[in-house]
C-alpha cells in the first residue's frame, strides 16, 4: 500500500495540520490519478431505525461535499426499481430520480402513466467504483444484481464476501476468533427453547446480551438481560414474531465508552471515541443515538487488532469497533464487530476531510484491489 495513509495516521493526533501535509502529500502522486465516478445503491423504504433523525441527508451531504473536494462525481441510486441494460456495447444503470429535499426515491405514478426513469448511468469497470448500503437479505434480486457487477470485474467498496462476513455477528466472530482476535464470548440461540442450553455454553454471568446475529447501523436489536427468565421469555417472544430470527446470547463487558477505528487497506486513517450515552437504561454507543464523538489516539495493541480485524473478514475500508482493555498499553482490546459499510458522518466529525481523502485516494486505480495482506 502505498504511503499516503501513513502520514494520515498523524491526523488523528495533530488535527488540520496533518491534514494540509497530506494533501501536499497526495500532490506528488498526481501523475497516477485519474477522475471517475461513484454509485451509491442505498434504500430508504422499509427499513425501521431507531435513530434520532434520518441518516440518508446528513450521508449525501458528507459524501457531496467530499465529491467535490476531490474532483469526482457522485450519483445515488436506491435499490428500488434499479435494473441494467446494454446498448451498443455499454452498460447501463436505470433507476428511479432521487428527491433532493428528502433523499428518497420518487416512486412511478399508481395511475398507469408513463413509468419516469432518471437519465441512464453509463457505467464501465474502468471508472466507476460502487458503494453499496442499506441492503436487505431478502432481496435476493438486489444482491444478485451487485453480485453481478462483481463477477464482471467491477470495484465494489466493500468485496462482496466481506459485506456477508460482516452482516452476520456471529460469522464475524467465527473469523475474527480464528484470526487470533479477542472478542466477547458468543454463542447462537437456534430455537425457541434454547435459552438455557445457549447460556450454560457460554459459561458466563448475568447480565448477558440479546443480540440479533445481523447488523444494523444503529443498536437496533440489543438487549440487556440480567437473568435467566427474562432471557427466556424474550427469545420466546422474539421467535413466535419470527421463528427464522437469527439470536445471539453474549458475554456483557462494561464500558465506559467504544472505539471506532477506520482502516484503509492495511493501514488506520481515522480513529473515533464514542462515549455511552447518558442514560440510566441504555449501554450503547452509536453516534446515529446521539452518543457524542471524540478523538483519541489507539495505543500499539490496539492498531495490531483493528489491522488485523479489517484483515480477517477481507475488507478494503472498514469500520472496526472495539472495547477498550482495562490496561490499554498491554492486554488487547475486545474487537465487537467490523463493519463493512462504515459511517462516515460520525468519523466526519472528528476527522474533518477524511471522507475527501478517501475519494482521492481511490483515484489511483492501483489501489482499485483487495490488498495482497488481506488474502489468507
Amino acid at each position: 500500500m502505498s504511503g499516503p495513509w501513513r502520514q494520515n495516521t498523524i491526523l488523528v493526533k495533530r488535527g488540520n495540520r496533518a491534514l494540509e501535509n497530506f494533501k501536499s502529500f497526495i500532490t506528488e502522486e498526481e501523475d497516477k490519478d485519474e477522475p471517475y465516478q461513484i454509485v451509491c445503491f442505498y434504500h430508504t423504504g422499509d427499513s425501521s431505525r431507531d435513530v434520532l433523525k434520518d441518516d440518508h441527508l446528513g450521508m449525501m451531504d458528507t459524501m457531496n461535499k467530499a465529491a467535490k473536494s476531490s474532483g469526482i462525481k457522485i450519483y445515488y441510486v436506491d435499490y428500488n426499481g434499479v435494473f441494467l441494460s446494454n446498448k451498443n456495447g455499454k452498460v447501463y444503470i436505470n433507476y428511479f430520480p432521487i428527491d433532493d429535499k428528502t433523499g428518497e426515491y420518487i416512486p412511478p405514478s399508481s395511475k398507469g402513466d408513463k413509468i419516469e426513469y432518471a437519465e441512464p448511468l453509463e457505467i464501465d469497470k474502468e471508472n466507476t467504483l460502487f458503494l453499496y448500503r442499506d441492503l436487505p437479505n431478502d432481496r435476493r434480486h438486489w444482491i444478485d444484481m451487485l453480485k453481478t457487477l462483481e463477477h464482471r470485474n467491477h470495484f465494489l467498496l466493500n468485496p462482496f464476501e466481506c459485506y456477508e462476513i460482516c452482516g452476520s455477528k456471529y460469522l464475524t466472530d467465527v473469523y475474527l476468533r480464528d484470526a487470533g482476535l479477542r472478542t466477547p464470548k458468543t454463542v447462537r440461540i437456534t430455537h425457541s427453547e434454547d435459552s438455557e442450553r445457549a447460556f450454560k455454553e457460554l459459561k458466563s454471568d448475568f447480565p448477558v446480551i440479546l443480540k440479533l446475529s445481523q447488523g444494523t447501523q444503529t443498536g437496533i436489536g440489543v438487549v440487556k438481560i440480567d437473568n435467566m427468565r427474562t432471557l427466556h421469555t424474550t427469545v420466546q417472544m422474539m421467535m413466535m414474531l419470527d421463528k427464522k430470527i437469527p439470536l445471539l446470547v453474549q458475554e456483557f463487558v462494561e464500558l465506559e465508552y467504544d472505539i471506532r477505528v477506520m482502516v484503509l487497506h492495511d493501514e488506520i486513517i481515522a480513529v473515533m471515541k464514542r462515549n455511552v450515552i447518558e442514560s440510566s437504561s441504555d449501554f450503547r454507543s452509536n453516534v446515529s443515538l446521539g452518543a457524542e464523538p471524540e478523538q483519541m489516539e489507539l495505543t500499539e495493541i490496539e492498531k495490531e487488532a483493528s489491522i488485523k480485524a479489517s484483515k480477517a473478514v477481507g475488507g478494503i475500508l472498514t469500520g472496526v469497533d472495539l472495547i477498550p482493555s482495562k490496561d490499554r498499553e498491554k492486554e488487547p482490546p475486545y474487537v465487537l464487530e467490523v463493519n463493512s459499510n462504515p459511517g462516515l458522518t460520525g468519523i466526519e466529525k472528528t476527522n474533518p476531510g477524511i471522507t475527501a481523502e478517501v475519494f482521492t485516494y481511490f483515484k489511483n486505480r492501483d489501489n482499485w484491489t483487495l490488498d495482497k495482506s488481506t488474502e489468507t
